[in-house]
């Protein structure tokens, strides 16, 4: 059962291992682009990856250290520059890239690592009986999605297919 401690323990160290592998591509990718606005989404997205990955510690620490735990959705994903309707990138930018560019690879792998995530979330909320277990990883599930759609989003701008 997923709420026994060993086992959700295992599942939430995880989940931290997988936000922290996003927080390192999303800061990769923001110091190898070259397009302002583009920068400035990567990072956002990194942050983003240290806010779940800070949410799920404490988790683990309440499970550690068997206090209570209860997640609230407030103060969490407020402020992310994803969720602009601008896209990522610059028109100017948009103008010369090229195909095989870094940013276009980068929005690719971004999107199979928010899928990946999505799919870890939503088999956990389903497995998890726990109603604040739930709904961490329902909410998890939707922040993913976001940026999932605007990853998709951008790669379509700069292909011209928006």
């Amino acid at each position: 059962m997923l709420e026994k401690p060993a086992g959700l323990l295992k599942v939430i160290k995880e989940a931290i291992n997988v936000e922290r592998d996003g927080y390192h591509f999303y800061q990769t990718a923001a110091g190898k682009t070259k397009d302002v606005k583009g920068k400035t989404v990567f990072r956002s997205l990194a942050q983003d990856e240290l806010d779940h990955s800070s949410v799920l510690e404490g988790l683990q620490h309440a499970i550690k250290t068997k206090t209570k735990f209860k997640f609230t959705r407030k103060g969490h994903g407020k402020k992310s520059a994803v969720r602009s309707k601008n896209p990522i990138f610059s028109a100017g930018f948009k103008s010369k890239i090229k195909e095989d560019h870094f940013e276009l690879s980068a929005l690719r792998i971004g999107q199979l690592l928010e899928r990946n995530s999505m799919e870890f979330y939503s088999k956990h909320a389903n497995r998890s009986k726990n109603r604040d277990l739930k709904a961490l990883f329902n909410f998890l599930f939707e922040w993913e999605k976001d940026h999932l759609k605007a990853l998709v989003q951008q790669e379509r701008f700069l292909k011209g297919k928006l």
